[in-house]
């Protein structure tokens, strides 16, 4: 079973990632903030990785940099309300698969999901 692990500070995102993605046959795991999403990253070997670009103490890019450093190379797709040119640049320079709109409906956050993961 295909393993997503969800890093959000924002209770609400990751029910909704749960819920559409358990609907679609995932296993999920969850991070409220960045420091335990680097952490399970390592530890729990998802498959891949859906983060939030804003959050506290530990943002979205620093997740990102630290994921990288620690040579880890799964799929990673940032989510954020409003998606700036700059911070979208910055993501996928840091090695993000995709940069995504936070609260997409469920039909674009799959196929960013399924996207990232390849072929089956």
């Amino acid at each position: 079973m295909t393993r997503v692990l969800v890093i959000d500070d924002s209770r609400f995102a990751r029910v909704f990632a749960r819920a559409v993605l358990v609907a679609e046959g995932f296993d999920v795991i969850e991070a409220d903030n960045g420091e335990t999403g680097v952490a399970r990253a390592g530890s729990d070997a998802p498959d891949c990785i859906v983060l939030d670009l804003l959050m506290p103490n530990m943002g979205g890019l620093e997740v990102l940099k630290a994921i990288r450093a620690a040579n880890l190379q799964m799929p990673i797709i940032v989510t954020t309300a409003g998606v700036e040119a700059d911070s979208r640049d910055d993501c996928l320079r840091c090695g993000a698969t995709a940069v995504i709109e936070k609260a997409n409906s469920r039909a674009e956050f799959l196929a960013a999901i399924r996207l990232a993961l390849g072929p089956a």
